[in-house]
């Protein structure tokens, strides 16, 4: 497994650099790849905080702890992501048939 760092100078990009690459730099990456909070934070272009607070409202998986580190797997970001792209599609197919119900 890698473990990619807040400190890792390769395939560093700023969040102005990174806008839209969101996929892009989590597909991009080994399923197995270990990311830290730092590194995590740098692929979607947020503070630490905001990582933070993301997996607290579910939109990322919780870590687990290495050497006392937050800690996540890029494949298992990937498929949480997913998942809840399926459930939003999922959730707008359902509102769209209630409003063509509700049609005259």
């Amino acid at each position: 497994m890698n473990f990619l760092s807040g400190n890792t100078a390769a395939a560093e990009t700023t969040p102005a650099e990174n806008r839209g690459g969101l996929i892009e730099g989590l597909a991009g990456l080994h399923p197995d790849a270990m990311l830290d909070e730092a590194r995590l934070a740098s692929i979607l272009g947020v503070a630490t905080r905001t990582v933070r607070r993301m997996v607290e409202r579910g939109e990322l998986p919780a870590p687990f702890k290495l050497a006392r580190r937050s800690t996540w797997i890029a494949g298992r970001i990937v498929q949480h992501l997913a998942r809840a792209a399926q459930r939003a599609e999922h959730q707008a197919d359902a509102e769209a048939a209630r409003f063509d119900r509700q049609r005259p």
